[in-house]
């Protein structure tokens, strides 16, 4: 029995032996996984590192943006608003010189009447004195004809 049980102890010591090696591989392999793991969780890290300083950028240029917008929201508001004044101010400009314009040419055309009243004036006295020498010198022929229609010796000479 001596020798069974020495036999069943070299047994289990060459199996332990097989399982040892088989283990001494798998816990190669698991060092091999770890170091990948590792390598890979260094590398995990070193990306995450490199996308939150992104991020962190991203905000910044983020704010930037924002900033910049606000810039040129307040001074379009005020170019616009400054437009709106020269506006204004153009309009009250116009409105007064068309007023001062008008008024010139209304008191223009005032003058060229009241000219053209006097010279219509001349014009109708000067017709008026026309036309009554006109009739005048109508009744001096008209009476002259009746008197040599009259003068029997006036005839003769004729």
């Amino acid at each position: 029995m001596a020798n069974s049980v020495e036999s069943n102890i070299i047994t289990d010591v060459a199996v332990v032996k097989t399982e040892v090696e088989q283990l001494k591989a798998v816990i190669v392999r698991m060092d091999e996984t770890i170091a990948k793991m590792s390598e890979i969780a260094t590398e995990t890290s070193k990306i995450l590192a490199v996308h939150s300083n992104k991020l962190n950028n991203q905000g910044a240029v983020i704010d930037a943006m924002k900033e910049n917008i606000s810039s040129y929201e307040r001074d379009t508001t005020e170019k616009t608003a400054d437009l709106r004044r020269k506006i204004d101010d153009m309009v009250e400009f116009n409105h007064k010189e068309r007023e001062k314009y008008h008024k010139e040419l209304m008191a223009a055309l005032a003058r060229m009447e009241q000219k053209m009243d006097v010279e219509t004036e001349k014009l109708s006295d000067r017709v008026s004195s026309l036309e009554k020498w006109r009739w005048w010198i109508m009744g001096v022929a008209a009476a002259g004809g009746f008197i040599l229609a009259k003068l029997p010796a006036i005839q003769s000479l004729f």
